[in-house]
């Protein structure tokens, strides 16, 4: 489990956050974390929750989400996001 929600955080997410595959709780809302949402981020096979909401990310949600089929909670409201929602999340 990673708890990094309400810090104040800045920045971008890094890439070698998809190499923590045995993740299975990532809060990482209410900071101010912008550009894409790393789609690295689908390699965490494991993961049951994801919160990234109020924050700035910007760009469109990665297709990659549909391989998290663990997913049972994902907030992502409150960013800067646009595009469609990918397909891939329908089978989540």
């Amino acid at each position: 489990e990673l708890h990094l929600h309400q810090n104040r955080l800045t920045g971008t997410l890094p890439t070698q956050l998809g190499l923590l595959t045995n993740m299975q709780i990532l809060y990482l809302d209410n900071n101010q974390l912008r550009r894409q949402i790393p789609t690295e981020i689908g390699q965490l096979t494991q993961l049951k929750d994801l919160l990234l909401h109020r924050n700035e990310f910007s760009g469109s949600i990665p297709v990659e989400f549909g391989s998290l089929g663990r997913l049972a909670e994902l907030q992502m409201n409150a960013n800067r996001l646009k595009g469609t929602i990918p397909e891939e999340l329908g089978s989540l």
